[in-house]
């Protein structure tokens, strides 16, 4: 699929299901042109959340279990699973899992990582097709990758996927940045807290502080980068006012669990707190909405007091995860954490 093949009006009748949340209510690909075109487009903006998720998993150095199975649970084209490949390496698996509704779906998702490791020179672990429900069971041990599938699911549906990711030994799942994604992650987080320990995007093990009556009208999302590309290559910018998106907005939902058994314990600490969106910026100041152990709260900070903190998140030059310095809900310093440890 080249960008001059792209059927724009079919992409805007996915996108309308997408948006009126109707994606659910039958396999929605008519044939592999569908998801050609939707993996070059779509399918890539998620993967540009993908890629700021993982970027954030490697900061907190995370090392995900090895030698299990992973799988990719609603599959769609494959984006999530080639991403993972990506960065998170292709050896090391005992066998990949596609899984979705739609046997077209599976058959693009397999092929497109096939041609991954192909192009890699790199040896092809059994690759299994399985439904939804098959995928369940054979997520058990597994590291289940979730992506873009709130939408689609009935209640039923969403406790069976609960269901897997309890006998999973980690799962990342990435949503919309939007409240009711956002929310449903949260429940699903304190549904699997027994059992399992929050990697992202949390810094601590509390329960959630977005549940509070005060925090009611927040939720817990974040803002990726679109690559250069987006911004330079004239089909990008077609695409984009085509269908009316704005490529500069990438907001994204996320949860990172593992299973309690693990002996690594990753970074930060408890004394780290994460930005949630973007800050509001006013004269002179900015409030921050913060979340740490001791719950959701808006902080404030004014340029005087930290002017080099101040321009590096004013400027998103790192990622959200910050050790304040604090006098009550101000913040009067601090330092962000980047490759190193911290800034």
């Amino acid at each position: 699929m080249t960008w001059e093949e792209l059927d724009y009006a079919r992409l805007e009748a996915l996108r309308v299901r997408f948006l009126e949340r109707t994606a659910g209510d039958a396999d929605y690909w008519n044939d592999e042109a569908d998801l050609a075109s939707y993996d070059l487009t779509f399918a890539e903006r998620i993967g540009w959340k993908w890629d700021a998720v993982l970027r954030e998993l490697q900061l907190r150095q995370w090392q995900p279990p090895r030698q299990v199975p992973l799988v990719d649970w609603g599959c769609g084209s494959g984006v999530a699973l080639r991403r993972w490949l990506q960065h998170v390496g292709l050896a090391d698996w005992t066998e990949l899992v596609v899984s979705d509704r739609s046997a077209r779906a599976m058959r693009y998702a397999e092929e497109s990582v096939r041609r991954q490791y192909q192009e890699a020179g790199q040896p092809l672990p059994t690759i299994r097709q399985l439904s939804p429900d098959a995928a369940a069971a054979a997520a058990t041990g597994s590291v289940l990758l979730v992506s873009h599938v709130m939408n689609e699911l009935d209640g039923a549906g969403r406790a069976r996927l609960i269901e897997a990711a309890s006998q999973a030994q980690a799962v990342v799942w990435v949503e919309p940045g939007a409240y009711d994604e956002s929310r449903a992650l949260i429940q699903i987080r304190e549904a699997l807290m027994r059992d399992f320990r929050p990697v992202a995007p949390c810094t601590h093990s509390a329960g959630c502080g977005m549940l509070t009556e005060d925090n009611n009208r927040h939720w817990c999302h974040h803002f990726g980068r679109a690559p250069v590309e987006a911004f330079t290559e004239g089909h990008w910018a077609q695409f984009g006012k085509w269908l009316g998106i704005d490529l500069r907005a990438l907001p994204y939902s996320f949860l990172v669990m593992e299973r309690r058994t693990r002996e690594n314990e990753s970074v930060p600490s408890p004394d780290w707190s994460r930005a949630i969106g973007h800050p509001r910026e006013y004269k002179g100041y900015l409030k921050i909405l913060n979340c740490q152990a001791e719950g959701v709260e808006e902080l404030m900070m004014q340029k005087r007091d930290a002017k080099a903190l101040h321009k590096h998140i004013r400027k998103g030059k790192y990622l959200p995860i910050y050790r304040w310095r604090r006098k009550d809900a101000k913040v009067v310093g601090g330092e962000a954490l980047d490759q190193e440890g911290c800034l």
